[in-house]
């Protein structure tokens, strides 16, 4: 009888990366991020599902402080302007659990690095080039259903409800994302609906699906490094959803990007009719309704009027010719009774 020899366990506890992010430190080759290493897995099964879109695919982002405030950040992907260099040919690492089985992403294992400088450079040109304010939230484990929350609902505090939905419509489409799953889907379905559970690339899927939005993640770039898309339609004419708009920090943490301009909140919920900015626009076009059906009425009073007065001028010759009349008419008579 052969004894095989154990499998080595991987030292380290999964817990909750947001607050042991060591400063200064990036994270050990193949241990990145929520998403990045992953995606080719989603991409590989592109045509797996009618009608959907698959998100765009990324590896290990390499950008340094100076190359960020020069704004000189390596040119690369479909854009060609602001994204960082990317090499696919890289697979991803497959991590193993104690039991010989791997988490889906390389996200559980790995630790994220802290560049408070990188990070103020990256917030502000993200707001000078495009426009666009990075909004906190809080770095729980949730932080991926917490900024989308931000973008749907305006409060991050609805990130249970992000987190529900998301896994509910990965279990009722097991089908389809149990493809990109390297673990049991179930145990997976299981781990993700704990309320300290990253999300990763096959969330951010979903979700897009759900709310029939794109999603873009901002990765220290003035342009979206992924590109999640829903479902396409292509015999649909109607525009597309605004997109949810992301950042991702340290290859751990995501926040909120949100456009001051252009409001966004609400869209995808299913509101019939519901258009962000709407309201204001109605009430705007209602009040100068209004006040153009008011000057329109001024303008007949006061014609009204106007013609009154004219009126009653003509009224009042017209008397005083009768007048005038009747009194030479009376001359007339009394000269003819003299003359006989």
């Amino acid at each position: 009888m052969t004894i095989l020899p154990s499998k080595p366990k991987k030292s380290g506890s999964k817990g909750d990366r947001h607050g042991v992010v060591q400063p200064g430190n990036r994270p050990p080759s193949g241990a990145h991020s929520h998403h990045l290493n992953s995606c080719a897995g989603v991409s590989s099964g592109a045509d797996t599902r009618k009608g959907s879109c698959t998100p765009a695919v990324s590896s290990k982002l390499s950008t340094s402080a100076n190359q960020v405030s020069r704004g000189a950040i390596p040119k690369g992907g479909a854009h060609g302007s602001g994204m960082a260099s990317v090499d696919c040919s890289k697979k991803p690492t497959l991590f193993c659990r104690d039991d010989g089985s791997g988490y889906n992403s390389d996200d559980e294992y790995g630790t994220g690095f802290r560049d408070d400088n990188m990070e103020a450079l990256f917030e502000e040109r993200l707001r000078r080039v495009r426009g666009f304010h990075i909004k906190a939230v809080r770095g729980d484990g949730a932080c991926l259903f917490r900024a989308v929350a931000d973008q749907v609902y305006g409060d991050e505090e609805m990130h249970s409800d992000v987190r529900r939905l998301c896994l509910d419509y990965m279990e009722k489409n097991r089908d389809h994302f149990s493809q990109f799953v390297t673990e049991d889907f179930d145990e997976y379905l299981a781990r993700k609906r704990r309320e300290d559970e990253h999300g990763n690339h096959v969330e951010l899927q979903a979700i897009s699906e759900i709310f029939s939005r794109p999603i873009e993640i901002y990765e220290y770039s003035t342009e979206p490094k992924n590109i999640f898309s829903p479902r396409c339609d292509t015999t649909s004419n109607a525009e597309p959803n605004p997109p949810i708009r992301l950042s991702y920090h340290g290859t751990i943490h995501y926040n909120s990007v949100v456009d001051p301009l252009s409001a966004t909140i609400g869209v995808g919920l299913g509101l019939p009719g519901y258009s962000p900015g709407a309201a204001d626009r109605n009430l705007m076009r209602d009040a100068l309704l209004r006040s153009e059906v008011h000057e329109i009425e001024e303008a007949m009073l006061k014609d009204k009027i106007n013609m009154t007065d004219y009126e009653r001028t003509e009224q009042e010759i017209s008397e005083q010719v009768s007048i005038l009349f009747a009194y030479i008419t009376n001359l007339a008579l009394l000269f003819d009774e003299l003359c006989n």
